[in-house]
């Protein structure tokens, strides 16, 4: 369930309605929740067109997921995971959507909260706003630096990038041995 909403058939009306208060609480980052939004749409909407024996093999996709752990000294330490797909394999996707900047060492806590949630089984990968086009040629505009970089930092510390434009087939590839 991603805030309330019930994905069973077509997005309602009432649907908006949680997002559009969701975005309106939010006063930081609104085109980076906005992307989580979309990222989320796009990835309910290419399970949703898999055959029903392909689309069983998806647990459950979750938004804004707060994950919370006591360290050595039992200082409880806190991790908000953008979504969250879980398999009935047991596959815990963890995907971070950056819509600015994202440093290397984020990037590798987002690999370590993987693998710490899902074990072996752990798969972080960043959604980036860029399309694949932008991402392969550079993209030179101002007002893009900080994904530019957040794309960068995620390549260094060796996640795997989605790009909006692609992000349906990047997901059927990503599960095509899994399918």
């Amino acid at each position: 369930m991603l805030d309330g909403i019930k994905h069973k058939g077509e997005v309602t009306d009432d649907d908006f309605k949680i997002i559009k208060k969701s975005l309106k609480n939010r006063t930081n980052y609104l085109f980076g929740y906005f992307l989580e939004y979309m990222a989320a749409a796009v990835i309910w909407n290419a399970v949703k067109e898999m055959s029903k024996q392909d689309a069983d093999f998806f647990q459950s996709l979750s938004h804004s997921v707060k994950v919370r752990k006591h360290d050595w000294r039992e200082e409880e330490k806190f991790c908000e995971l953008d979504l969250v797909l879980l398999l009935r394999s047991g596959q815990t996707v963890v995907f971070e959507c950056k819509s600015g900047f994202m440093s290397a060492e984020n990037a590798k806590s987002r690999e370590y909260t993987a693998y710490a949630l899902g074990g072996v089984y752990g798969k972080p990968i960043l959604i980036t706003p860029l399309s694949k086009r932008e991402a392969v040629e550079g993209v030179k505009s101002d007002g893009y630096e900080n994904i530019t970089k957040a794309y960068s930092s995620a390549r260094r510390a060796g996640l795997e990038v989605f790009h909006l434009d692609t992000l349906k087939e990047d997901l059927k590839d990503l599960f095509k041995d899994a399918l």
